[in-house]
């Protein structure tokens, strides 16, 4: 009589598999409903799908198999534990990494460091007293307020606070051994050990609290319906985002996510503005800089009459990082031209050279095609129009189907290191929701803006004069146009304008009797 073919199966290996499978489904699919990032019909076939798989292991688990079979069975099951982890784990960051981003985090809840200097003394909040500590008062001051509050009800109110706008410029004091402490929220100490040299090994925790932030109802609304005003400012320093620099770069996005469609506006550098932080002395765009993101953003609103919803504030290191984390743009390059690599140098062996045409570009090339404007006949209208160019680059490459699924993981990493943000948490996540469940085309025009002239104008600490450059009230109207044409929901091409009657269809310019036109131009050129 033959021997029945032997059969191998070991049920405590099948059961400790599919326990660690099942663990790993229900991790990933409650990192899902948390992130609250995908549509509703992909997360019912992501969960739908995760528990066929499982029942399906499960049931091979109680039947008696050649070994063969049992080995590919275990094999499969190994790699779909690795897989459906690192889905789950990339969900995890994903959620990590849009609460860091963001001012306000999608629970409103924030950690707060304290922190001193790895060669002092202090070993406890106590022995704060008497000691000089800093805090932010610009972008994230809620929580240097929340955080002081805390630190006095050990150390008592003999602290000595020293307060600037940015973090990174207390990073400076703080590695000058200036100051024996800083307060800082998690977000913004994550960005200064990317960014600051030798800030990383520099100090110890201290005290860690945890605030919940207050919710800023102005910033919620309906993304994936209502249109909303997005301002990308850039400093012109590699770094910290957050850094008090000059604004060298800002650009208006009015975007529509019910036609998909994005107006995009370089707002001239060297543009006399009255300037919110100094009671409306007339000063230029980029000195706003200084001041603070939030300096930048209520003059444009004041000068425009608009309100901007949202704000993105991001610096050299950010363009840098982010073009190289979803492996480069392609780029139509206006010109041949050379220039000076990320940290000024002019070095035979450090000038950046490119070709006119389209071409790939790594982050330092896209950054030097930014920065460029010293050929002849090309200046800073050239420069913005490069800027636009590279930004529809990164939007087209992030809004296909590879790009959500492959890149914008790996920019999770990258944005709260280098990109500081008011848009909610919770908005982001709508809006990338709002995409996913459409995956439509988006079609980006961008708002020409050349009509204006350079003059000679005393501004704030240049009382001798600077190159400033006056608008025109045409080119301004039309921003008004396509400010309005976004919220009522139009496209680009639904815009109507004359040659003839250039004024006709354009909405009333301004009476601020504080605004300096073209045509009031002393020493025009």
């Amino acid at each position: 009589m033959k021997n029945k073919p032997k059969r191998c199966y070991t049920r405590l290996i099948d059961l400790i598999l599919n326990t660690i499978l099942l663990l790993i489904c229900v991790y990933t699919i409650w990192k899902a409903v948390r992130l609250s990032i995908l549509p509703e019909s992909w997360l019912f076939l992501m969960i739908a799908a995760l528990l066929i798989i499982f029942f399906i292991f499960f049931i091979l688990m109680l039947k008696k198999t050649p070994k063969w079979v049992l080995i590919v069975k275990r094999s499969i099951l190994v790699v779909l534990c690795a897989v459906i982890g690192f889905v789950g784990y990339s969900m995890r960051n994903a959620g990590k990494a849009i609460d860091k981003v963001s001012v306000y985090s999608k629970d409103n809840k924030v950690k707060i460091h304290l922190i001193a200097t790895k060669s002092s003394e202090i070993q406890t909040a106590k022995d704060f007293s008497s000691k000089t500590v800093g805090i932010q008062n610009g972008t994230d001051q809620e929580s240097s307020a929340y955080g002081c509050e805390q630190l006095e009800k050990d150390a008592g109110n003999t602290i000595l606070y020293t307060e600037e706008i940015a973090y990174s410029t207390l990073a400076d004091l703080f590695l000058a051994n200036m100051l024996d402490g800083m307060v800082i929220s998690d977000d913004y100490l994550d960005m200064l050990n990317a960014n600051v040299e030798g800030f990383k090994d520099s100090y110890r925790t201290i005290e860690t609290y945890e605030m919940k932030r207050s919710i800023d109802e102005s910033k919620q609304k309906d993304v994936t319906k209502e249109s909303f005003a997005l301002l990308v400012s850039g400093v012109d320093e590699m770094g910290a985002a957050d850094m008090t620099s000059l604004s060298d770069v800002n650009i208006l996005l009015f975007i529509n996510p019910v036609s998909n469609s994005i107006i995009m506006l370089s707002l001239p550098r060297d543009s006399l503005m009255p300037r919110y932080s100094m009671n409306f002395e007339n000063d230029k765009l980029t000195h706003t800089g200084w001041g603070g993101i939030s300096d930048t953003k209520q003059t444009i609103e004041h000068f425009f009459g608009i309100e901007i919803d949202y704000y993105a504030k991001v610096s050299f290191s950010s363009l840098i990082e982010i073009v190289d984390a979803i492996g480069g743009i392609t780029v139509d390059v206006e010109i041949a031209f050379s220039e000076q690599d990320e940290n000024r140098s002019f070095a035979a062996e450090d000038l950046i050279t490119l070709e006119a045409g389209e071409q790939h570009l790594n982050g330092k090339q896209a950054l030097a095609y930014a920065r460029h404007r010293k050929t002849a006949n090309y200046d800073v209208a050239g420069r913005e129009r490069a800027q636009q160019r590279i930004i529809k680059a990164i939007i087209d490459k992030l809004m296909t189907p590879e790009g959500i699924a492959v890149y914008v993981n790996q920019l999770m990493d990258t944005v709260p290191k280098y990109v500081v943000t008011d848009m909610p948490g919770n908005q982001i996540t709508a809006f990338i929701k709002g995409e996913l469940s459409e995956l439509k085309p988006w079609s980006i025009q961008s708002l020409s803006n050349n009509n204006g002239i350079f003059d000679t104008r005393s501004v704030p600490n240049i009382p001798q004069g600077a190159d400033c450059y006056l608008w025109n009230q045409y080119d301004y109207a039309r921003v008004l146009d396509a400010y309005q044409a976004t919220k009522d929901n139009l496209k680009f091409s639904d815009f109507n304008f004359s040659l003839n009657q250039p004024m006709k269809y354009l909405p009333n310019v301004t009476d601020n009797q504080m605004i300096v036109w073209d045509f009031l131009a002393i020493q025009p050129h």
